[in-house]
């Protein structure tokens, strides 16, 4: 597990460089997945994974996505309601009631277990673009994802505007 930040001024071409980046990445069989975030106001919490995960949702099968979530479909779903069609699931599964910190932590560990699981058959790339706009809950997805994931193939490549990281900035 690696990560990867570029930074720089508006404009200098960090895109451009992850863009090249991940396509050299494909073409040596990695699995990239990209997530972007917004300026704008409105996009939900972790909008960028929620990016990440319907992209490995809709490049899997079925099977492959039952033997790579698990038991934890439950936790995916929350973020990203596709997965319950793939899975045949229903949307709403009961569970136990947790505590928010709890569901959260669980959601957590329900990614990072599903890319560690996909990361044993192939390399994985995740790219966050335009890190400097995300939110709260994006970035302490990305930090247990970095902490979870170690000793896999995956590399976490993140690009964002040093220009614009303030104190109220949650990527500081």
């Amino acid at each position: 597990r690696q990560v990867l930040t570029l930074a720089g001024e508006p404009g200098v071409g960090k895109t451009r460089l992850a863009e090249v980046f991940g396509t050299t990445a494909e073409h040596q069989g990695a699995v990239v997945l990209w997530g972007r975030c917004f300026e704008e106001q409105g996009a939900p919490p972790y909008w960028p994974w929620v990016q990440i995960l319907r992209e490995f949702v809709e490049a899997s099968s079925q099977s492959e996505l039952r033997r790579l979530v698990g038991s934890h479909a439950s936790r995916l779903v929350a973020l990203v309601p596709e997965l319950a069609d793939m899975l045949g699931i229903p949307e709403t599964i009961e569970d136990t009631p947790l505590d928010p910190g709890q569901a959260r932590f669980l959601a957590f560990d329900a990614v990072s277990r599903m890319l560690r699981r996909a990361a044993e058959q192939v390399p994985i790339v995740l790219i966050i673009d335009n890190a400097h706009w995300s939110d709260k809950p994006s970035l302490a997805l990305l930090e247990h994802v970095n902490r979870e994931l170690e000793n896999s193939r995956v590399l976490m490549v993140c690009t964002y505007r040093d220009t614009e990281i303030g104190r109220s900035n949650p990527l500081l």
